[in-house]
């Protein structure tokens, strides 16, 4: 199969003219093809990734040029976007929303910071579950029943076993709740 030969064309996202190579490339540059998967609004809006998304749903890229780590890798898109803004990102940083949307690559909407904060602000915003309470994922009581088992003990009718028994759970869990070593505090509201 013979070589195909270099022709020029112009960019389908800029329309900038530029050689191509191959049939297959549409682009004059891997920025143009980065936007062209983009839906630009208004500059205080979020600009969404159109095209495949990775885990967590974020958007992913698809490197196929050089210029931004090993051609072929496929990075989290705000990371790209980050990088054409701004520059390289400090090893341990991770590119976080302000708007809290997983597949906006608008500039304005996003910030460096570590792993920690990263972790918190999802946690203050509410995007991350407690892995307390009955959000616990091995939990087999609600906030409800264990204010009706504190109730319930605070009578003196019902032993812990009975109460165990009642909730399906063993009397040490019953006592841990009463005592407020387990189920501390409130419910967090949802």
């Amino acid at each position: 199969m013979a070589a195909t030969k270099p022709t020029c064309k112009d960019c389908d996202y800029c329309g900038l003219p530029f050689i191509q190579f191959s049939n297959s490339q549409i682009h004059c540059s891997e920025v143009c093809r980065f936007w062209s998967k983009v839906s630009i609004g208004y500059p205080d809006e979020c600009w969404l990734w159109q095209w495949n998304l990775g885990g967590g749903g974020y958007g992913a890229f698809a490197k196929t040029y050089l210029g931004y780590g090993r051609g072929g890798a496929t990075i989290p898109a705000q990371r790209y976007s980050w990088f054409i803004h701004f520059g390289p990102i400090p090893m341990g940083l991770f590119v976080c929303h302000h708007c809290d949307v997983k597949h906006c690559v608008n500039p304005a909407h996003l910030y460096l910071g570590p792993p920690v904060r990263n972790v918190r602000d999802a946690f203050e915003r509410r995007l991350m579950k407690s892995s307390q309470g009955e959000d616990h994922c091995r939990a087999k009581l609600t906030w409800e029943k264990v204010e009706r088992i504190r109730d319930l003990f605070a009578t003196r009718r019902y032993s812990l076993s009975a109460l165990g028994r009642e909730f399906g759970v063993v009397a040490g869990t019953i006592s841990s709740i009463v005592k407020r070593i387990n189920w501390k505090g409130t419910p967090c509201p949802h």
